[in-house]
């Protein structure tokens, strides 16, 4: 019904929304409206949206918009690959996004540029700055080395005052005191960007509901299938009693936060694990599975470091040559990594997670196990990869799409293979997971996959519900 929907409106001279299409499909419209609705058209209108159809589909008050909006897409951010120009720039959009954040928090007198510290008259100081080395002292103090594009000073963390987690390259406030030479600052406080806590999230108008889901590396011989199977089968209304189906026909969206298969030469001797040889073949699999899916679903696909792109952050949408692949299922979506995007009123930021294996290297107490403690330090860092020059490749881009610089209403990651959700001042954090059983990497780091889960979002409240199909 959808193909004749379409065909009608451009018959008529008109693009039809994808939005607008899914509505009047599940409108099951008649042709005597869409009659009505063309000839309600103005002129000069080229693409007709779901506002221009509202005042003839009695469930679009009902049941809200529905509207599927990209708020962010990193897919084609300007990149300088001569000297060190772009990576520079890259350091000095992070240290201004986030020094902007800091500089209003700063309850003291707050020095704008490190040169200008040695200056000023002794006594109680604000600064911002990245930090770009840490030392510890025979003592067990902590010196940190903060920079910004004036100049470096030196900053002074008594052991016994302050234990912060500090990590290199991310932006920090520190309130403190100069020492009688001017030439350090021993801090009293530490700030960190930090989600306000007056944050209030979005919530949808009316109850609907999406599903967020990452790693179904198809293609590996752990790939759980029977699992798969039956997770489409919820999404079609065809698992589970009247309960589970009901639930299942409230989804409008599936989010898919990365490594949509297993890929090909992603990590040494991977082709002995692999059941499927054809990286094509991985996508195609993936695709005709998802096929089957109501299109009343829109379906969002963000790519990881599995996926057939750059393995650098940030990674952009899958190739065209794959997203053709994807045209059975007619309202899919594809999405950068990171990338953000609204659901039903509510903001989604997506991130396939690659940098959680430097922040669990780096503060302690994190780990595998609990991936929305992770998320929740990404937060208050309002970065999703601070650290530079770890296991997470970056590309000289002229901006730096891991600031966090719109709190999202929920954020979405992969890449462990852990189940975590948690709330963080409004903010909402889920990981759900993967499709595959444990690799042998995995059992070297000790790390027990939870696979064939799907977190359950319900727009309006914000719960979540982690269903399982194992």
């Amino acid at each position: 019904m959808l193909e004749v929907i379409v065909e009608r409106f451009a018959r008529e001279g008109y693009q039809l929304h994808p939005d607008a299409a899914r509505i009047l499909c599940e409108e099951q419209i008649e042709d005597g409206q869409i009659t009505n609705i063309l000839n309600s058209i103005d002129d000069s209108t080229l693409v007709i949206t779901p506002k221009d159809i509202s005042s003839f589909c009695e469930r679009f008050e009902q049941r809200g918009t529905g509207l599927f909006n990209p708020l962010m897409d990193t897919s084609n951010l300007r990149i300088v690959t001569e000297g060190g120009e772009g990576f520079v720039r890259r350091f000095c959009d992070r240290y201004e996004k986030l020094s902007r954040i800091l500089q209003g928090r700063l309850n003291v007198r707050s020095i704008k540029g490190l040169e200008r510290i040695k200056k000023q008259n002794v006594g109680k100081i604000g600064i911002v700055g990245m930090v770009s080395e840490i030392n510890k002292t025979q003592n067990g103090h902590t010196i940190l080395d903060l920079e910004d594009m004036t100049g470096r000073f030196p900053v002074l963390l008594l052991k016994d005052k302050l234990n912060e987690n500090i990590i290199l390259d991310e932006v920090i406030g520190v309130q403190g005191s100069l020492t009688k030479e001017g030439e350090l600052l021993v801090a009293e406080k530490i700030l960190f960007p930090d989600v306000p806590s007056n944050f209030r999230p979005n919530h949808a108008q009316e109850e609907s509901f999406a599903v967020l889901i990452s790693d179904i590396h198809l293609g590996n011989l752990t790939f759980i299938d029977k699992a798969w199977e039956k997770f489409i089968s919820w999404m079609r209304g065809e698992l589970g009693g009247p309960r589970e189906v009901k639930a299942s026909r409230k989804v409008r969206y599936l989010v898919i936060a990365g490594d949509v298969v297993d890929g090909i030469g992603v990590y040494p001797n991977q082709e002995e694990e692999l059941v499927v040889t054809d990286l094509m073949e991985q996508y195609r699999m993936v695709a005709e599975s998802l096929a089957r899916i109501p299109e009343h679903i829109k379906i969002i696909i963000a790519p990881g470091n599995h996926d057939a792109v750059r393995q650098a952050d940030p990674q952009p949408q899958l190739p065209e040559r794959i997203q053709r692949l994807f045209k059975d299922h007619k309202n899919t979506a594809f999405v950068s990594n990171p990338a953000i995007v609204e659901l039903d009123g509510v903001s989604v930021m997506i991130y396939h997670g690659q940098s959680f294996d430097d922040l669990i290297m780096a503060i302690p107490g994190l780990s595998y196990d609990h991936p929305d403690e992770v998320m929740i330090e990404m937060l208050k860092r309002r970065h999703l990869s601070p650290i530079y020059g770890g296991k997470v490749p970056i590309v000289p881009a002229v901006i730096d799409s891991g600031v966090i610089e719109r709190v999202p209403d929920i954020l979405h990651c992969g890449h462990t293979h852990t189940v975590g959700v948690g709330r963080y001042r409004g903010v909402t954090v889920i990981n759900a997971g993967t499709w595959q059983g444990q690799t042998e990497y995995q059992k070297k780091l000790n790390i027990t996959p939870v696979p064939g889960c799907a977190a359950l979002v319900n727009l309006k409240s914000l719960d979540v519900n982690m269903l399982k199909f194992r």
